[in-house]
């Protein structure tokens, strides 16, 4: 299949704000820089930089499909070791209506 657009997600995790560090860039940009290098088009990667766990990630993955309503079928890519805390957060803060798809 084709895949329109990939959302990269993830400010940095939230033990650097317990511990009072800054990093110099987001996860979210090293994924997008990832995704260039790779010949991914820069007008096709969306990117969220907010969350800082899963909870968040899923959260604003959210709000971006609520006002792009085009999305109706989603990817998620994620750790195997994730995997049943993004399904059970998905069944919960995503629409009912909408497909998703996993790659572990």
């Amino acid at each position: 299949g084709v895949i329109k657009k990939i959302m990269v997600s993830g400010k940095w995790s939230i033990w650097y704000d317990w511990l009072s560090i800054t990093p110099q860039t987001t996860e979210a940009n090293l994924m997008k820089q990832y995704l260039l290098d790779h010949e991914v088009r820069a007008r096709d990667v969306i990117m969220e930089t907010y969350s800082k766990d899963t909870i968040g990630n899923i959260y604003y993955l959210r709000r971006y499909l609520d006002s792009h309503p085009q999305y109706n079928n989603i990817l998620i890519v994620c750790a195997s070791q994730r995997a049943l805390r993004v399904k059970f957060l998905v069944s919960h803060i995503l629409p009912a209506t909408l497909t998703v798809s996993y790659c572990l």
